[in-house]
């Protein structure tokens, strides 16, 4: 009886049909130089601000220029009454406040709105302020780095997955709220000395720019504008990327399968990094030309038979859908 049962067990697992390998789609670790860029929140800022302000006691004749627009230097932006210097400057045949009744633009820049009328008696002291101009080329970017950013990027130079550009000369790369990006680049020109006790950051400032652009779709940038701040020139020496979707979190963390020689399913724990687009940078776990799987890992187990396959692409999906719709 005994001899007969182990023949039916052993007939039993011959008859059973062999586990047909696990589709997945595959990427093969290329270790390479990667440009990394780091992205912050940035606000717009004149470069020079300059009040307009009268030097003389006297009446407001009038504005000469258009509230909002482009002034250039040394254009009128506003006259005084001439009358009385006229006739001190014929008694004394000499009288410096005559020239000071017209109001120039004293750099090149966007005008603001006039806080005086026509009209207004203007005096010396607070009651003399006309206006503002606002230089805008160049502009300026200020945005800030945490500490905790600023410590990282040590550990990571200091670790050798980061390598800054020569000189710690960074460009500077505007984008602006509807997503495009602004054609112009810029640098680095100030970094504060200290840290703010308020936000626990560092002030850094970029110039950029900004000349006035007729007939083409790109908009002149002004100041207070919020933009996303792309600083790029670091390079992560021998990078290792693997897309997003195929790091799985478990629970001691991050993991991926890996293929070996025999087509078998290799779980491999990770350390992972920073993002790069769709991709991630991996810190440790894999080495350069390993085959990591993409897509059907949630089907796998270790030792798994797997068939690699060629990813599917959006046409490929579409005969389906129109199947399924008619």
């Amino acid at each position: 009886m005994t001899f007969l049962g182990g023949c039916s067990g052993e007939q039993e697992q011959a008859t059973q049909p062999a586990r047909k390998p696990t589709p997945v789609t595959v990427v093969k670790i290329a270790a390479r130089d990667t440009p990394v860029s780091t992205e912050f929140v940035g606000k717009t800022a004149s470069s020079r601000r300059v009040e307009v302000r009268s030097r003389i006691e006297g009446f407001l004749q009038s504005r000469e220029y258009e509230e909002g627009t482009l002034v250039q230097e040394g254009q009128v932006m506003f006259q005084m009454d001439r009358k009385p210097f006229e006739a001190q400057l014929q008694a004394a045949k000499a009288e410096l406040d005559l020239g000071y009744t017209t109001i120039k633009a004293p750099v090149t820049g966007l005008s603001s709105y006039a806080q005086q009328r026509e009209g207004a008696y203007i005096g010396i002291g607070n009651n003399s302020l006309l206006t503002y101009v606002a230089r805008v080329d160049p502009i300026w970017v200020e945005f800030s780095v945490s500490e905790n950013q600023i410590l990282q990027a040590r550990r990571d130079q200091k670790d050798g997955l980061r390598k800054p550009p020569e000189g710690d000369h960074y460009e500077v790369e505007i984008v602006l709220a509807d997503g495009s990006v602004f054609p112009d680049k810029g640098r680095i020109t100030f970094a504060d000395a200290s840290l703010s006790e308020e936000t626990g950051t560092f002030l850094l400032r970029a110039e950029l720019p900004n000349p006035l652009r007729t007939g083409v779709a790109v908009a002149q940038l002004r100041p207070g504008q919020f933009v996303r701040v792309h600083l790029r020139g670091a390079v992560r020496p021998n990078a290792v990327l693997v897309p997003q979707r195929a790091v799985q979190q478990g629970a001691k963390g991050s993991f991926v399968w890996v293929i070996d020689d025999q087509n078998e399913a290799e779980f491999r724990p990770i350390k992972v990094g920073g993002w790069q687009g769709e991709d991630w940078f991996i810190d440790a776990g894999l080495e350069d030309g390993e085959t990591v799987v993409v897509d059907g890992a949630l089907k796998l187990r270790a030792g798994a038979k797997v068939e690699i396959v060629a990813p599917q692409t959006k046409e490929d999906d579409e005969p389906e859908q129109s199947a399924k719709a008619q």
